[in-house]
């Protein structure tokens, strides 16, 4: 096992920077193709961020968010929505974004805002570091953002940390049910477990910790994971 590691958000995605293993002895895991379903998995969490928060939000195929909902113990939520939504198709939207409404000239200097944006150009490298082409990782599934006040997702938490550096307003819990299907992978792989993601004022960093998770039904271990932008 490795010890938590501290990173940035722009590489933490590629190199499977850690530990999975099945917890069930004797049960077959493909760990590479399950360490690239959960990479696959994080790149367009970023990806689907860096839409968001940028103004006016960037559109992405087969992403929806949806804010200002209540989870099952009453607490303030957000929920993704990916249905058969490209990962490679995200990295290139967000490149070339489109936006309606809009003269010719709006539509140029947003979209040269946005890919010069550092949350954007994370997002993106994140995806081209993959080396997957359109058709290689398809998302189906929901990723829910829980907490027992705002921020209430990965988004808002971003806006926080990043503009008024309050690490410690980050507390809150990630309910992830993904199929990730494609090119790059022999068969589905289902990624569903919860984890918590808590900030740290003193580190500048995120810990994200695995409460339970399980590929194709098989529990597997994740080690905790510190993220800090920089």
């Amino acid at each position: 096992m490795i010890k938590p590691k501290a990173m940035r958000f722009a590489i933490l995605v590629l190199a499977a920077l850690f530990t999975m293993t099945p917890l069930a002895a004797g049960e077959a895991l493909d760990i590479e193709e399950a360490t690239a379903a959960v990479n696959g998995i994080f790149a367009a969490v970023f990806s689907t961020a860096a839409a968001q928060v940028n103004s006016p939000p960037v559109s992405l195929d087969g992403v929806t968010v949806e804010r200002e909902l209540v989870d099952e113990q009453g607490r303030p939520a957000a929920m993704v929505t990916y249905l058969r939504s490209d990962v490679a198709s995200m990295a290139e939207r967000l490149r070339n974004p489109v936006y309606s409404g809009m003269s010719l000239f709006q539509r140029l200097a947003l979209a040269a805002s946005s890919r010069f944006s550092p949350l954007t150009r994370m997002a993106v490298g994140a995806v081209d570091a993959l080396g997957w082409q359109q058709g290689d990782a398809i998302l189906d599934g929901t990723i829910v953002f829980s907490a027992e006040s705002a921020p209430t997702s990965f988004f808002d938490a971003i806006v926080s940390i990043t503009i008024r550096h309050d690490w410690a307003s980050v507390d809150f819990d990630v309910d992830v049910s993904i199929v990730v299907s494609g090119n790059a992978f022999s068969s589905p792989v289902a990624i569903e477990g919860r984890l918590s993601a808590i900030g740290d004022n003193s580190q500048e960093a995120i810990v994200l910790t695995t409460e339970k998770m399980t590929c194709n039904n098989l529990p597997i271990h994740m080690e905790p994971m510190v993220f800090t932008i920089g």
